[in-house]
Parts: structure tokens; C-alpha cells; sequence
């Protein structure tokens, strides 16, 4: 054997052993290219290899690629409805076999995968399960569809597959004699199948010829999902020795452990492309190991695929076919790859993501522009380019518009200048308006929508919001006057203000953040409303970012700004819905701003007025515009949706004007339709049905039905605990679990459940803690004062007086920095005074008569500061609550056996006076509660009749 056949042998077999075992036959006889001797050399040192166990410290100690263990012990055995009838091959960590349908209802063959005998561990088992999930997800022409799936009776997950009868792709090209055209049109469908799978969030991470099959109709099909990932916001760095992979077609940040994107698949793409036109790897390396291959993808640059062929000639793939034959030498093979298939293959070939094509459709784009003759984005776009080009497309009709041109060259120099200017503007103009329109209709529109109801996507949105974020600021200074592309900047800025942090919604907590998404919207779309109000789509587009607006700034303690938006969105609402009568989405954008406004006014804002009842007639607006348009299409959830939310905030607003009966009416309606509605996998659905148990325990409560308030509260705290677990970085959710925890506790210690109303007292606690460290809003501020006065109440209850004391004086502390943040916001003022009257009653218990007065003196005043319309229960009830206060702390120093007879008769006669003045005040109470609708316990009209009844009795005896 001469030195040279030795060379050759060792190079071939180092390349076999690189290789799969399974893969290693075809391997052999393509690499042997017909040489029966060099195929028996390398077999018998491949045989010895394996015998001597040569490669033993190479192994790692869970090796993917290993050979399988005998499996044919399953063949004749039934897998769900199907019975096995060959083993396919089996490879990383699972076994592939040829099944029959065999429960008599009708003939398919299918491929059935299990877990690979010996690697059942928890981590493989999830692995599998994971590409269960994610083929159930996949439906689409060029990917391998999943049809069944379950568990065999000894516990081995499997899925039923789609049987692929088919070639790897580039054994497929070769035996069908391809040509370059050809195979860049295969290749095509293949992106258009990783795009597909990148837009439901999903990176193969393992894409090479034996995982693209192609059928013998001549369509490839993606397959083995098994190490795919769905993408997530933040992943942690990834170690080639965790998580499998093939090593030549890795992209450098796969191979070094880093995070994994959809660019990582679009480098394994240009390997792939690499090899179907040159039959060679990118990497000029001797041999296939894993750590060469590895050190060469992150080290060396990749050769031209023109310059390989042109150097080394055809490689054994390419010689054996014919059609390539025909299409000359590997010299004039070299000059069809030079220039656009160089530049497009080495774009996907970059060692960094970012300089990468953006997409796997850009990828394939860029192909389709190269067969059509069009310029390339891969390369640089000269004006000369793109003229060489358009003279290679229309050569007969330029060869003929040439003689043309030269007698009329000279005069069109000018023209042709402006032209190029033009053109250059216009494909600018269209890059930036294509980049957008991708941008908000696939990442903020179509993922986003298809993802928001599902339990945990805050971080898969919070993904979107970022990659949107950085996008839209780029664009948004280049949108001139471009009417369409500005229309899509304003609705994007929305959507993206939506994730941040409206507060209504499965939001991030990042309120600025939030607050200046939808300034930027307000600005591009005041402009283009401005410019054309009888646009339907503009004037409903401000009036949404308008009530957005007015919602945030009710977030942050804004009261002007909140009201003077919310009043500019009844204005184009009102506007639209006279113009188009018959326009469902002007109708239900009136009674959104008319629900909103109502919140500002009087209602269930963070922030508002005060102005119970004129929030009580807004939202007898909302209700008749809600049941026509749920009437007339049932179907329609948004409609019913809407329609279940109008009768819970009318409901609300009944509280609020002491209307409980009728309250809880509203509320049983409300939770009727949302129970149809609600879904066990839809996270809006059942955050509704929560925050109406919320809302019904609440006026149970009041009614003084203990039993019911906490059956409603467990059920709402229930949903919204699982919901809070299923996607613990929703803000939103976890503010609605610390309103929850604190009405549980509180119905809890009511029916003296001490230690369960202790529980939740913690656990409302540390949710509170770090809501308020994140983002402290003044809807989390006030549920934590709020969580303080019912400590104390529970503390009163347990005779705990001094803790009680503690907790109702840190309370107020609480509230008068939410006060001071917010002068103009009347529900805090009133809660303020609540927590007063609180500390008032408590120093009345301890004996502290001038400490009581006080107290219940200051409350007095904060409710003197509130507009008095009467109709406001929650002010009434402070009043109430105030005069009962300071006439106990009349009766109280009455009673003190220093004072003399005249000074008793004295504050007798000023306790009697006070408690009339409650009584007076009650009355203007439809149902008075226990309970205020705010959450502070009342004494209820009862309690003071007898206390009037014993205070007159005292004056009456003035012997004593």
C-alpha cells in the first residue's frame, strides 16, 4: 500500500467514525464513490476500531449518537391503535418503527417513535414529551405531522407521526441528478417550513440532510424535533455537553453553550445549502470529530462555495451527477456560484446571529430573487449591480432598447440622476414600511393574539415587546408622511403598551413604560385624525390610546391628565357612534369610554372624582349599548365579554350608592355569562370569573352573609392562584391574588378561623412586599393599607388591642402619602378617613377619650373635602361612622366618675347630638352594610339606635 492510498484511508475513516453508526453504510459507499477496495480497507479498520474500543475516552458519558439497543422485541407488539410491524432506525433518544393501524377501524401506515430503551430518564422523558407538544403545534405541508400520541402499558411515552417514505436531501439531489436550480427550489421549501416553525416559537437546533427527508413526489419534510426549543425571553447559557446536537452543522453560539434565537437555525440552514451545492463541508478540516468540527465552526471562516469547487474540483456527491455533468467543468461550475449564491451562503454562514439574515423567509427570499434574476439583499446593491441584473432577465429587449438609448444618452444623464434618487427613496421607503409591517403583524398581532389567553405567556410577550421596542424606535423617525406606515406605528406602540403595563390586562408591570408607548401612539395618530376625522380606523385607533392614557395615568396618581383623556375619547366615541350607527366597533368603543369615564368620575379607578352618581348614570349608559350588541350576535365572545363586565361595574357603582340588593343582582348576572364563557386553558376567561366571585363576596360580606362572602373569596382566590403560578411574572395577576388574599383573610377571621386568616394574612403580605419593590402603583399601595386594616380587625376580634392599635395607625400612614401623591383623588381621602375612624374607635376602647375625638374630628374634615353628592355610600358611611365615633367618646367621658354632674349632662347631650347625626346619615343609605364597599367595618344603624336609647336614658335620670 503506497502512502498516498494510506492517506486516503485514514482520512475516510476518521470522516466514518465522525459519522453515526446508522449512517455510516451510506456514508461509505458515497465517500468510496465505486472503489470496492477502499470500501472493504476502511470497513475492516472501522470493525477493529469498534472491537478494540478505541474511542473509549472520546465518549462522553451520554452520548446521543450511540447505537441503540436491540429493539426488535417490540415488532408484532401494539402501541394505542397501532401494532408495530418493522423498526425504521433509532437514534438520539428515540427508536423509530413502521406501524399498522390495527383496530379495524381502517388501513394507514404510520411511524411510531418511543423513548430509546435504556434512556428513559426524567430529563429524556421531558425532552420527548417536549416534542410531543411542540409537533402538536405544527401543522404545516413541509414538517412531519404528529397524529396520535400516549403512553404504552409499561409507561414509554410515544407519538405517531406522519410515515415519511423518503431520501435525506442531499442523497435525494444527487440520485435524482439536480441541477443548481433545482436544488436552491427544494432548499427554498425548507425555509418556508423553519420559518413556519419560528413563528409559533419554535428552533429546530438540529437541521441537516437526515432530518429533511425528501419524498419521491419530491417534497421535503422536516422531522425529529427532539432537541427543539420553544423560545423564551431570557435563556440560560447552553453546553454542548447538555444538550445534543451535530456538531457540523451547529451554529458557533450553539457549539459554545450560548443562548440559542431563530438565527441559530438560519446558520444550520447555510450549512445545509452549502453542502447540496458542493458536496463538501464549509470547513476545510481532515476530519469529522466532534471537537475539530466544533473548533473549526467557532474559530476559522467558512471558504466561498464558488472557491472550493474552483480549487479542489467537484467533490464525490457532485461528480456522480450527471445533470451537473452537463452544466460543464467545476471551472464554469465555480463561475455559476460565484457572486449571488456566494454572497447569500455566506451571509447565512456568519459567525455572528445579528449579521445573519433576520429570518428563515429572508433566507429563502433571497434564494427566489437569485433564480428570478432580481437583486439580492445578500449583496451589496450597486447601482450596477442592480443594472446587471435587469440586463441578464431582459437581454433580446435591452440588446434592442440599447440602440435607442445611445442616440438619446446624452440629453437623459439629468433624468436618470433624478430617477436613481427616486428609486433609491422609494426602496428605502418600502424596506422600512416591509420591515414594520412584518414586524407588527407577525410579532404584535398574529403570536401575540394567539398567545395572551394561554396561562404563563407574559414571558414569550415580554420577548415580542422587546424585539418590537427596538424595531418601532428605529422606524419611527423615518415614517414621514407615509399615512399607512404611520397607522401601523401608532397601532404597534399600542399593542406594545399593553404588555408593559396596562393595568387591566396580563401586563409586565413597567407602568412608564407603558405610559410612553402610548404617548408615541397618541402623537401618530392625533396627527393622522387630525388630518382626515372621518377615518373609521384613525378615530378608533386615538380613542382606544386615549382611554389607555386615561387608565395609566389613573395608575400613577394623574387625576387631571386621566380625565381630560378620558373625556377626549367620549368626544370621538360619541362622534363615531352618530356617524356610524350601525358600526359594531364604534358602538362598543362608546361604552368602553363611557365604563372608563365612569371609573374616573366615581368608580373602581385607582384615582377618581368622587362623583358617585354621575358615575352610576355613565354606566346606565354602558349597559343598553352592551345587551343590544350581545343580542345581537351571541356567539360573539368579545361581545359577551363586554356585556358580563357591564354588569359588574354597574354593580359595582349600585355599592357605591348603597344599593347592596341590587348590587348583588347585577353581580349574579354578570357571573352567569361568565361562567359560559370561561375556559380552563384560557387566562382571560377564568381572571374574569375571578375578579366576579371578588366582587360578590364582597357585597355577601356587607349583607352580613359570612358563610358566602368566604365561599366567594376561596373561589376567587383559587383562580386566581393558579393563574398566578401558571404565569408568575404577570403583575397583574399578582395584584388580583393580593386583593384576594386579603378578602379571604378577612372572611377568614370574621368566622374565627384564626389560623386560616393568619395564613393569608402572610401570604398577602409577601406578595405585597414584592409588588410594592417592583412597581409600587397606588393600586398596590392602597391594598396594602387596606391589608393592615384588616389585620386590625382581626387583631380586635382576638383581643389583641395594642397590635390592633399598631396596624390601623400604620394604615393611615399609608394613606396620607397616597394622598399627598394625589391630592385630587377622593377615594383616598376617604379611606383615610375610614382608617381614622378605625384608630378612633380603638383609643375609644383604651379610655383615650381626647385621642378618639381626634381622630374622628379629622375624618370629619377629609369627608367635608369630598364633593357632597349623597349618593356616594362609602362617604356617607365615614360620616356615619365619625359621629357614631365622637358620640362614644362623649358617652366615654360622660361616664368618667371625675367629672361633675353638669359636665356629664354635658357631653351627654353632645353624645346624643352626635348619634342623631348618624342616624340622619344612615338614612340616606339605601341598604346599609357591615361592611363599607371599600372594605372598613361599619357600626351598623342598629347598634346606634341602642346607644341614642341609653344615652337619653341618662339625661332623662338627672338625679344621678
Amino acid at each position: 500500500m503506497n502512502p498516498e492510498r494510506w492517506q486516503q484511508i485514514k482520512k475516510l475513516l476518521d470522516e466514518a467514525i465522525a459519522v453515526s453508526p446508522l449512517e455510516r453504510a451510506s456514508h461509505l459507499d458515497r465517500a468510496c464513490a465505486g472503489d470496492a477496495e477502499l470500501r472493504r480497507e476502511v470497513a475492516s479498520l472501522l470493525r477493529s476500531h469498534e472491537e478494540a474500543g478505541a474511542g473509549f475516552l472520546e465518549t462522553p458519558a451520554f452520548d446521543l449518537k450511540a447505537p441503540p439497543p436491540s429493539a426488535a422485541w417490540r415488532v408484532g407488539s401494539r402501541v394505542g391503535a397501532y401494532r408495530i410491524v418493522s423498526e425504521i432506525g433509532a437514534g438520539g433518544m428515540g427508536e423509530v418503527y413502521r406501524a399498522a393501524r390495527d383496530d379495524g377501524q381502517y388501513t394507514k401506515e404510520v411511524a411510531v417513535k418511543l423513548v430509546r430503551g435504556g434512556l428513559d430518564s426524567q430529563s429524556v422523558l421531558r425532552r420527548f414529551l417536549n416534542e410531543r407538544q411542540i409537533l402538536a403545534s405544527l401543522d404545516h405541508p413541509n414538517i412531519a405531522r404528529l397524529l396520535d400520541g400516549g403512553t404504552t402499558d409499561d409507561g414509554i411515552p410515544y407519538l405517531v407521526m406522519e410515515l415519511i417514505e423518503g431520501q435525506p436531501i442531499d442523497l435525494y439531489c444527487d440520485e435524482h441528478r439536480l441541477s443548481i436550480p433545482e436544488r436552491l427550489d427544494l432548499f427554498r421549501q425548507v425555509c418556508v417550513a423553519v420559518h413556519y416553525a419560528h413563528q409559533r416559537l419554535v428552533i429546530h437546533r438540529d437541521i441537516k440532510p437526515s432530518n429533511v427527508l425528501v419524498t419521491k413526489d419530491g417534497i421535503p419534510k422536516l422531522l425529529d424535533f427532539g432537541i427543539a426549543k420553544i423560545i423564551e425571553p431570557s435563556q440560560e447559557a447552553q453546553t454542548t455537553v447538555a444538550h445534543a446536537m451535530t456538531p457540523e452543522f451547529a451554529s458557533p453560539e450553539q457549539i459554545r453553550g450560548e443562548t440559542i434565537t431563530t438565527a441559530s437555525d438560519v446558520y444550520s440552514l447555510g450549512v445545509l445549502l452549502y453542502q447540496l451545492l458542493t458536496g463538501r463541508s464549509p470547513y476545510s478540516v481532515h476530519t469529522r470529530t466532534p471537537h475539530v468540527m466544533a473548533k473549526a465552526v467557532c474559530e476559522s471562516e467558512p471558504g466561498r462555495p464558488s472557491a472550493g469547487i474552483a480549487k479542489q474540483g467537484l467533490s464525490a456527491q457532485a461528480t456522480e451527477c450527471a445533470s451537473l455533468r452537463r452544466e460543464a467543468s467545476a471551472a464554469k461550475l465555480s463561475r455559476r456560484m460565484a457572486g449571488d449564491l456566494d454572497e447569500i451562503t455566506m451571509m447565512a454562514l456568519r459567525k455572528e446571529p445579528s449579521r445573519r439574515y433576520g429570518s428563515a423567509e429572508q433566507f429563502g427570499e433571497d434564494i427566489r430573487r437569485h433564480l428570478e434574476g432580481l437583486p439580492v439583499a445578500a449583496s451589496k446593491g450597486s447601482w450596477n449591480y442592480r443594472a446587471r441584473k435587469f440586463l441578464q432577465r431582459h437581454r433580446l429587449g435591452m440588446t434592442a432598447a440599447a440602440l435607442v438609448m445611445l442616440a438619446i444618452l446624452a440629453g437623459g444623464a439629468a433624468t436618470l440622476r433624478e430617477a436613481r434618487i427616486a428609486q433609491a427613496n422609494a426602496d428605502r421607503a418600502q424596506r422600512r414600511f416591509d420591515d414594520v409591517r412584518r414586524l407588527a403583524n407577525s410579532l404584535l398581532f398574529e403570536i401575540n393574539d394567539s398567545i395572551e389567553p394561554l396561562p404563563g405567556s407574559i414571558p414569550a410577550r415580554k420577548l415580542l415587546v422587546d424585539r418590537a421596542l427596538q424595531y418601532l424606535d428605529s422606524l419611527a423617525s423615518e415614517s414621514g408622511s407615509e399615512v399607512s406606515l404611520q397607522r401601523e406605528l401608532a397601532t404597534a406602540y399600542k399593542r406594545v403598551g399593553d404588555v408593559q403595563g396596562y393595568p387591566f390586562l396580563a401586563n409586565l408591570g413597567d407602568t412608564k413604560g407603558a405610559l410612553k408607548s402610548y404617548q408615541k401612539a397618541q402623537a401618530i395618530e392625533t396627527g393622522l385624525y387630525q388630518a382626515n376625522p372621518d377615518n373609521l380606523e384613525d378615530a378608533l385607533t386615538l380613542a382606544v390610546v386615549e382611554r389607555r392614557l386615561c387608565e395609566v395615568n389613573s395608575e400613577i396618581q394623574n387625576i387631571t391628565n386621566s380625565l381630560s383623556e378620558c373625556n377626549h375619547a367620549v368626544e370621538i366615541g360619541e362622534r363615531l357612534s352618530a356617524k356610524y350607527p350601525q358600526e359594531k366597533r364604534a358602538q362598543l368603543e362608546l361604552a368602553k369610554d363611557y365604563q372608563t369615564l365612569a371609573g374616573i368620575e366615581g368608580g373602581n379607578m385607582s384615582a377618581n372624582m368622587g362623583n358617585t352618581l354621575g358615575a352610576l348614570q355613565l354606566h346606565q349608559k354602558v349597559l343598553p349599548i352592551a345587551e343590544k350588541l350581545a343580542a345581537a350576535d351571541p356567539g360573539d365572545r368579545v361581545q359577551q365579554r363586554f356585556l358580563a363586565s357591564a354588569l359588574l361595574r354597574l354593580g359595582d357603582q349600585l355599592v357605591e350608592t348603597g344599593n347592596l340588593s341590587q348590587a348583588q343582582a347585577q353581580y349574579l348576572r354578570g357571573l352567569q355569562v361568565l361562567r359560559v364563557l370561561a375556559s380552563p386553558n384560557n387566562a382571560i376567561s377564568q381572571e374574569d370569573l375571578g375578579d366576579a366571585y371578588s366582587d360578590l363576596g364582597s357585597v355577601q360580606s356587607a349583607r352580613g352573609d359570612d358563610q358566602g362572602a368566604e365561599a366567594s373569596f376561596q373561589m376567587a382566590w383559587q383562580i386566581f392562584q393558579g393563574l398566578s403560578q401558571a404565569d408568575p411574572q404577570n403583575v397583574h395577576l399578582r395584584t388580583s391574588l393580593l386583593f384576594g388574599s386579603l378578602n379571604l383573610a378577612g372572611a377568614e377571621s370574621i368566622l374565627g378561623k384564626t389560623q386560616a386568616a393568619a395564613d393569608s394574612f402572610r401570604k398577602a403580605q409577601a406578595i405585597g412586599d414584592q409588588l410594592a419593590k417592583a412597581n409600587p402603583t397606588a393600586e398596590v399601595r392602597s391594598y396594602l393599607a387596606l391589608g393592615l386594616v384588616t389585620r386590625g380587625d382581626a387583631a380586635s376580634r382576638t383581643g389583641q388591642a395594642a397590635a390592633a392599635l399598631r396596624d390601623y395607625r400604620e394604615a393611615v400612614d399609608l394613606y396620607s402619602k397616597l394622598c399627598a401623591d394625589d391630592p385630587g383623588n377622593s377615594d383616598s381621602r376617604l379611606s383615610l378617613a375610614a382608617a381614622d375612624d378605625e384608630v378612633g374607635e380603638r383609643l375609644v376602647l383604651q379610655g383615650d377619650a381626647a385621642g378618639a375625638t381626634d381622630a374622628f374630628q379629622n375624618a370629619l374634615k377629609l369627608a367635608a373635602w369630598v364633593k357632597q353628592d349623597h349618593a356616594n355610600a362609602q362617604l356617607l358611611y365615614v360620616i356615619a361612622d365619625s359621629n357614631t365615633g365622637l358620640g362614644n367618646a362623649m358617652s366615654l367621658r360622660a361616664s368618667h366618675s371625675m367629672e361633675s354632674h353638669d359636665s356629664r349632662q354635658q357631653h351627654w347631650r353632645a353624645a346624643q347630638s352626635f348619634y342623631e347625626e348618624s342616624l340622619k346619615t344612615w338614612h340616606e343609605v339605601p341598604e346599609p352594610g357591615l361592611v363599607s364597599f371599600d372594605g372598613f367595618r361599619s357600626t351598623p344603624p342598629s347598634v346606634v339606635e341602642q346607644r341614642l336609647a341609653a344615652c337619653k336614658r341618662k339625661l332623662a335620670d338627672k338625679g344621678k
